[in-house]
């Protein structure tokens, strides 16, 4: 879930790929804001290995912003 705000200022909380894609994008270029030699490869390898594994028939995985950032620096 991704927490965002409403037309009324309230805060609610989404889901789906269309909202964790910004998230994810943002925390991209932090990360490469902190280590401008990251290669494609070696970034996505990152968020990968730093998200944790959620229960799901997928192989899907949640960003955890923090942790991938502090690995950098």
């Amino acid at each position: 879930d991704v927490e965002g705000t409403l037309p009324d200022g309230e805060r609610a909380k989404f889901s789906g790929t269309s909202f964790a894609a910004a998230r994810v994008a943002n925390v991209a270029a932090k990360a490469l804001v902190l280590s401008p030699s990251l290669t494609p490869t070696h970034l996505r390898t990152l968020l990968i290995e730093q998200g944790e594994a959620i229960p799901s028939p997928f192989a899907a995985r949640r960003l955890r912003a923090r942790e991938t950032l502090s690995t950098l620096g």
